[in-house]
């Protein structure tokens, strides 16, 4: 019978509580609540675009070389939505130094990183960061398990604090959660529990984006462990990939650079990154400019043009559409804001007649 999956263990006195998320009330009968993930102030990588990665390991070992391989291929997962790369080249001073095997306070099944930039501190005394150590034969630690694991590692390496430990958030733990993730988890001691689930994080907040129970950066939470707001049973799964919350507030931590106009005035379709703004886009009279963009899960989405529905025209079409595009309430602004479901979505943007010649606008599509 394969072992109980496991979850990062960060020790106070070895970096602390460390990066996180979101979590949102999947209960579409229950009102939505705007709660919050968050990034801490002061760790976020600041005047540089690039963190070097090393490893502390030789990849001589066939398994070293599978989880080093595995680090290479899902950690640049949180770059596609933010303004951040990883740079394995091994050039140069590590900023974030992976060790992949045991060593004395890291056996099989420790999974733990320090908090943003406490990385290069850590990796600049020849000591590893983070540790991702995999147990060959664990059959749990199939490639989806170590996606996971490594995402997680990677979020709290960028910055991201746990969000069960956010000091404001909207749950309560009850006196059976030791118990409950004792049965969850029997390797982790009462303390353990208590100083990675249950205390609260300490330091300051920099970044907030809507609080998702599918992000990646949120501990398992089993039943009987937890309430929420109303009183009702709060729990939450093991999440495998990047929710479109955790990509936005990477974005809002490390935003991407405006994507190019698309200078044709002829319309056409455009693939869109979501939370990166475009800037001077042009549509010709009698042609119209689509936007797709795909939500993986559930999401709070706002389309904004800096143009009225006085010039400007538009729709969104996807599992529940169409919709028209409405005015902000300042009616200035072509704009629309909805809670939609996922799946593939186009937004169609042109000019509201033929007769003008065309309209340079600018957009973005926000999610959160």
């Amino acid at each position: 019978m394969p072992e109980p999956k496991s979850m990062c263990g960060n020790h106070p006195i070895y970096g602390g509580p460390v990066a996180e998320s979101t979590l949102m009330d999947a209960a579409a009968s229950r009102m939505k609540r705007e709660l919050r993930a968050a990034a801490a102030a002061g760790k976020l990588w600041r005047g540089t675009t690039t963190v070097k990665v090393g490893f502390f390991n030789r990849n001589s070992d066939p398994w070293a070389a599978q989880i080093i391989n595995d680090v290479k291929r899902y950690a640049p997962e949180w770059s596609d939505s933010c303004d951040i790369k990883f740079d394995f080249s091994g050039v140069g001073t590590s900023d974030v130094l992976v060790n992949v095997l045991p060593r004395p306070g890291a056996d099989f099944g420790v999974y733990q990183s320090q908090l943003g930039t406490d990385s290069r501190n850590r990796a600049g005394s020849g000591q590893p960061s983070m540790d991702l150590v995999f147990d060959r034969a664990n059959a749990n630690n199939d490639d989806a398990e170590r996606r996971r694991v490594i995402l997680h590692e990677f979020g709290h390496a960028i910055g991201f604090i746990h969000e069960h430990t956010r000091a404001n958030k909207p749950i309560t733990f009850t006196p059976n959660a030791i118990r409950a993730y004792q049965l969850m988890l029997p390797s982790w001691t009462p303390q353990q529990i208590m100083e990675q689930i249950i205390t609260p994080f300490q330091g300051a907040i920099a970044f907030q984006s809507p609080f998702d129970g599918n992000s990646i950066m949120i501990y398992p939470i089993p039943r009987g462990a937890a309430v929420d707001d109303t009183g009702a049973e709060f729990t939450v799964g093991w999440n495998l990939v990047l929710s479109d919350h955790d990509k936005s507030t990477a974005n809002l931590a490390y935003p991407k650079p405006p994507q190019p106009p698309n200078g044709g005035g002829n319309g056409g379709t455009i693939d869109l990154t979501l939370n990166a703004n475009r800037v001077g886009d042009k549509v010709a009279g009698g042609k119209s400019q689509r936007y797709q963009f795909t939500l993986s899960s559930p999401s709070l989405i706002t389309i904004k043009t800096d143009k009225s529905t006085a010039v400007l025209k538009g729709s969104l079409i996807g599992p529940n559409g169409p919709w028209t595009l409405s005015n902000d309430s300042d009616l200035t602004n072509l704009r629309y804001f909805a809670f939609l479901p996922g799946g593939a979505w186009t937004a169609e943007i042109g000019p509201i007649n033929a007769s003008i010649s065309s309209v340079t606008f600018n957009l973005s599509v926000t999610a959160g």
